[in-house]
């Protein structure tokens, strides 16, 4: 799955992010669900949108299966706590860190810029 990462949201090394990630899901089942619109809207509008699934071109998901593989309201991947140092994400970048696991065969989009920019903003 394809993943854009937020670059207003919360977590200050998401700013970094400024290439789409290829990530792989291992499940498939986990998906944000929301209680209703509005608490989506104070979700977006507090920036806590982490990641968002995508399309290879960086295209919106629509909810497409399976570009938005488990169904996940507005297309969410992931989401940051208000404070930034807490993000959780569905997919699984640590299975998409080296060139070799890359299914698309180029050593782009790997997960590894995740980490990168992680341990970036601890400097």
């Amino acid at each position: 799955m394809h993943l854009a990462a937020n670059r207003q949201a919360t977590a200050p090394f998401l700013r970094e992010l400024d290439e789409l990630i290829f990530c792989p899901v291992a499940h498939g089942e986990g998906n944000v669900q929301v209680k209703d619109a509005a608490m989506l809207t104070e979700i977006e509008q507090g920036n806590l949108v982490a990641f968002r699934y995508v399309d290879a071109a960086g295209q919106p998901a629509n909810g497409m299966y399976p570009l938005n593989p488990n169904g996940s309201v507005a297309d969410i991947a992931g989401l940051c706590n208000r404070r930034g140092n807490v993000v959780g994400l569905m997919p699984h970048p640590e299975d998409h860190i080296w060139p070799v696991q890359n299914p698309l065969g180029d050593a782009g989009r790997l997960g590894l810029a995740i980490f990168k920019a992680m341990i970036g903003a601890l400097r």
